[in-house]
């Protein structure tokens, strides 16, 4: 008796198929020992995908099966060892049949057909930051759809972070809005699927890391000494802990509080490009128990110039033995273009301040690019 035998592959994976045509009339066994296929790791396909089925005699295929019984005939020959099948739509994960003019051939394992579904997301993220869809058979995802302000933004499969049968990461685009978004998924076959709904919040805003511009600090300077600035007024003192110094008012000042004329000693001499994008900025700790600093009436004085009032409110009422920072947007005083602090004093001017007041730090802080 000839027998000839036929080597099945499906998607680049291959079925070891036996098939036996027989040549004589009175062979009876041979749709029994056509029976015998075997399927190695077959990975789970889709509706519309096609796989490949090769082998010797391939051509005498008429048509191949999918549970739940779904003949498919429409099927191409490829050269004289293959034929490509597609996925039926309806097809269920099962053995296949093989119809040859001798007889069936049904595999031993299963072929497996994905079965989408979104089971979790992210629940809340930021633009920019990353997404995590989890589900299972989602390999066969090649597109994410993002909706962004009415518009939808389609995430191509090469631009996602991850993708896995369970699981895929993307990163958020960041023109997104604010609010509550429902993401669509799209498979190789245009199924649609849907993520539970996301809370998307606004991306962090982008910090200045532009050092301050500093007036006065009490710190050596070239050739100039912080304890200089000791108030021409006297009630202060200037107090040394570890490698920070600063000036404490030690009894009751209506007067000058701080105040520089060292330039030409190398004592701080800014001068500033675009002041109004800047903010003054002066760190301050009052000391448990001291009581009205917030009724200080101060102004600053800036190149000798003594039009920079502020008046009382300046300082708070109480810092709780802490150093905080009080600041000033340099458009209470609608100051633009350059300011040259190069030459003569500048300082802080006013009072009553208690004793037990502190102050250091006294600084130009760029706030906008």
């Amino acid at each position: 008796m000839n027998k000839k035998f036929i080597t099945l592959f499906f998607l680049s994976l291959f079925i070891i198929a036996p098939m036996l045509f027989s040549c004589e009339e009175d062979d009876e066994n041979d749709s029994e020992t056509a029976g015998s296929v075997k399927i190695i790791n077959i990975s789970p396909v889709v509706a519309g995908q096609h796989i490949s089925i090769t082998g010797s005699n391939i051509d005498q295929v008429t048509a191949v099966i999918f549970p739940p019984s779904i003949e498919v005939k429409d099927f191409k020959l490829v050269g004289k060892f293959e034929i490509s099948v597609p996925i039926p739509t309806g097809a269920q994960t099962g053995t296949l049949t093989l119809r040859t003019p001798d007889g069936d051939i049904t595999t031993i394992q299963s072929v497996v057909i994905a079965n989408p579904a979104v089971t979790s997301v992210t629940p809340e993220v930021e633009a920019g930051g990353i997404i995590s869809i989890r589900g299972k058979d989602l390999g066969s995802t090649v597109q994410v759809i993002f909706p962004v302000n009415d518009v939808d933004v389609v995430i191509n499969a090469l631009d996602f972070i991850r993708k896995t049968e369970n699981e895929i990461k993307i990163t958020v685009p960041m023109t997104v809005s604010e609010g509550s978004v429902v993401l669509k998924l799209i498979t190789s076959n245009n199924t649609v699927l849907t993520t539970p709904t996301i809370n998307l919040t606004p991306a962090p805003e982008e910090t200045i890391d532009i050092p301050p511009v500093i007036v006065m600090d009490f710190e050596q300077h070239g050739g100039h000494n912080g304890g200089w600035d000791n108030s021409w007024a006297n009630n202060t003192e200037i107090i040394t802990q570890g490698d920070n110094s600063y000036l404490r008012v030690t009894g009751t000042l209506n007067d000058w509080i701080l105040n520089c004329n060292h330039q030409s000693n190398g004592a701080p001499a800014p001068v500033i490009e675009n002041i109004e994008k800047y903010v003054l900025k002066l760190d301050v700790m009052i000391e448990d128990g001291v009581s009205g600093a917030e009724n200080a009436e101060l102004q600053f004085v800036f190149a000798n110039q003594w039009n920079y009032w502020y008046g009382a409110g300046l300082l708070p009422a109480t810092t709780n033995g802490k150093w905080v920072t009080v600041e000033v947007p340099t458009s209470y005083w609608n100051l633009t273009g350059t300011f040259d602090l190069s030459n003569d004093t500048y300082g802080l001017h006013g009072g009553p301040v208690p004793g037990g007041v502190c102050f250091d730090n006294l600084r130009f802080q760029q706030v906008e690019p």
